[in-house]
């Protein structure tokens, strides 16, 4: 599982890289471009996100419908959101790191958050999928 969330995100992180410094280049000279273009990179990342780890990462998120699951991942998403852009502004505006290794620090302790967010809780296993500690019962 945790390789599939690797995989997945890697791809989806590559994507959002792209997106990153694309945007970081149209918005060159703005004083929050870094901040603004995490932002709106990540909020593309949340949509392929969710249906690539709910149908493939967690195998159908445990039999746990949408509205469940959904409002859970945003949750996650949303937090983690608020966490990398703040990352982003403190680690290009006041630390002054390159906004390339500020996005790779930020991106990568966000994937710690994210995959225990979504493992544990956004798409955990419903309890009647569970298995318990001594293996299915005959």
């Amino acid at each position: 599982m945790a390789f599939r969330f690797l995989l997945a995100g890697g791809a989806n992180a590559a994507l959002g890289f792209v997106l990153f410094h694309a945007l970081l280049r149209a918005l060159s000279g703005r004083p929050a471009a870094a901040g603004l273009a995490q932002a709106v990179s990540y909020g593309a990342g949340v949509a392929v996100g969710y249906a690539v780890n709910r149908r493939w990462t967690f195998r159908g998120a445990g039999g746990r419908p949408h509205a469940r699951t959904l409002p859970r991942f945003l949750a996650t998403y949303l937090t983690t959101l608020a966490l990398t852009s703040a990352g982003m502004q403190l680690g290009v505006g006041r630390l002054g790191l390159r906004p390339s290794v500020c996005w790779v620090l930020v991106t990568g302790a966000a994937t710690v958050v994210n995959f225990v967010a979504q493992r544990y809780w956004v798409f955990a296993p419903s309890p009647s999928a569970r298995v318990p500690d001594g293996g299915p019962s005959t």
